[in-house]
């Protein structure tokens, strides 16, 4: 993508986002939000979580809100409201860029281990009653 060349600015501050050396992650260095691609962020999922890793698309259900739109770092058109493990996001579809405020990464990352520990939890008690002695 031509974005990961060029300047791109906070969707909430306007302030230059810093470039992460090796990584498809932008931080805001003045408001805490960090813009990421869609592909890293499935990589940092899957890494957290192995189960996760998956060869789809990251699905980013749509969800409703009042707030004005966020504007995308990279194209400067409207990024669409989405919910991720019951985190409020922003995505670009164009871009692929998901924006996380200060602490929803955080949030998404707790979520998701959270998630993962239920689902083992249900099946460790299934296991342990089909085959207890």
């Amino acid at each position: 993508m031509t974005y990961r060349d060029q300047l791109l600015s906070c969707p909430r501050c306007a302030k230059p986002l810093d470039r992460r050396a090796q990584r498809e992650s932008w931080p805001c260095p003045a408001c805490g939000g960090v813009a990421v691609d869609s592909e890293e962020l499935s990589r940092l999922l899957a890494r957290v979580v192995p189960s996760l890793a998956t060869a789809d698309k990251l699905v980013t259900p749509a969800r409703t809100t009042t707030d004005r739109a966020l504007i995308c770092a990279a194209c400067g058109q409207p990024m669409r409201a989405v919910e991720l493990h019951g985190v409020a996001l922003d995505r670009c579809y164009r871009d692929e860029l998901i924006w996380f405020d200060a602490a929803e990464l955080d949030e998404l990352l707790d979520a998701v281990i959270e998630d993962a520990e239920a689902r083992r939890s249900w099946h460790q008690k299934l296991r342990d009653l089909l085959f207890a002695n």
